[in-house]
């Protein structure tokens, strides 16, 4: 079997996260607008039954693969290659979106000033979704550092991130995406420690069992509804109490794990191709997303003249996806891939 076809999951699990991440965004949106009381509860409790799931799978599989890269590459190579692959389309998407927001400020629901640009040296979370990639760079940075001067292993890593985890609980600052570190981190550990487990091609077999979902899939639904009842409606994940921060840990954990199952079944039955698809693009989503998510709203209502706020909401979900999928692959092989990608490859 082929490398790609072997770890097709993966791109499976990236295509769920990043489809909860658009409808957050394009639920967000339109909720706010005059038109959003018109949504109906159930678009409401989607979006908040997804809360813990979407960020933590982002760093899980990205932890996944650290330890390799690093020893593949080196301390040196190591860190070229995730400031090209991360925080080069980091200042890039993040310039561009605040410059457009700036220059629709009547329009937005994010207005933004001149300042905002500075925010992308030190604030992210000011900058939306930009924050994760801030995060995601500093955190590989930080592995690298441990690695290469302190050769932990990987029970000492995940150990570390929980003490960074709980310890964020009393560190809420989200300059320098400190707080995001200290929240994500354990994530990004506990991807790096099931890595030997979830890249065993045996253990992949075991795991796309259906009887493996029936066992998660309602442990999953009786913690979510916990999770509704207590903090749905939660401000930011950053702004939590030790407390939050446990059943947060505890409720997505479950959430992950059968998310990484039902991409392990997929993959094993090779269907919904679509989705291993957009998993593959879940980058050149994320960093576009929401300026598509956004211009489609204030065309369609503007302009358009859509008033049906679920329509709205699904052209929304569907164009934020799709849309920068199309840009990206029309992109290939011209100037228009530096937007992307440091160096772009010749094909």
């Amino acid at each position: 079997m082929s490398q790609a076809n072997r770890l097709g999951w993966i791109d499976y699990a990236r295509g769920i996260a990043i489809i909860m991440v658009v409808y957050r965004h394009a639920y967000e949106g339109i909720a706010h607008m005059s038109i959003g009381t018109d949504l109906p509860y159930w678009s409401y409790i989607l979006q908040e039954s997804v809360y813990n799931l979407r960020m933590p799978m982002f760093f899980i599989v990205a932890g996944m693969f650290v330890r390799s890269s690093f020893h593949k590459r080196g301390m040196g190579l190591f860190i070229r290659y995730k400031w090209e692959t991360i925080l080069y389309p980091y200042f890039v998407w993040a310039a561009i979106q605040v410059g457009v927001q700036i220059a629709a400020a009547p329009y937005t629901n994010y207005p933004m000033s001149w300042a905002a640009f500075l925010d992308i040296l030190y604030n992210p979370r000011a900058l939306m979704q930009f924050w994760f990639l801030y995060a995601l760079f500093a955190i590989n940075l930080l592995y690298a550092l441990a690695l290469q001067y302190g050769k932990w292993n990987r029970r000492t890593m995940t150990g570390i991130g929980l003490l960074l985890f709980l310890a964020g609980a009393f560190v809420n600052t989200p300059l320098f995406s400190l707080a995001d570190i200290f929240f994500f981190g354990l994530y990004f550990a506990i991807g790096d420690a099931l890595a030997p487990y979830l890249l065993d091609d045996e253990n992949a077999r075991r795991i796309a069992s259906p009887k493996v979902t029936a066992v998660l899939l309602p442990t999953v639904l009786v913690a979510q509804t916990i999770w509704l009842a207590y903090y749905m409606g939660v401000p930011a994940h950053s702004a939590m109490d030790l407390k939050g921060r446990l059943v947060y840990l505890a409720v997505s954990i479950f959430g992950e794990a059968l998310i990484l199952q039902i991409a392990f079944l997929l993959a094993h039955q090779q269907v919904a191709d679509w989705l291993r698809y957009v998993g593959s693009h879940s980058l050149y989503i994320y960093v576009m997303h929401f300026l598509v998510v956004s211009g489609i709203r204030i065309a369609g209502y503007r302009l358009l003249g859509i008033d049906h706020a679920l329509l709205l909401l699904a052209l929304a979900v569907v164009g934020g996806i799709g849309l920068p999928i199309l840009f990206y692959r029309l992109s290939r092989n011209t100037i228009l891939e530096r937007l992307f990608v440091w160096q772009p490859q010749a094909t």
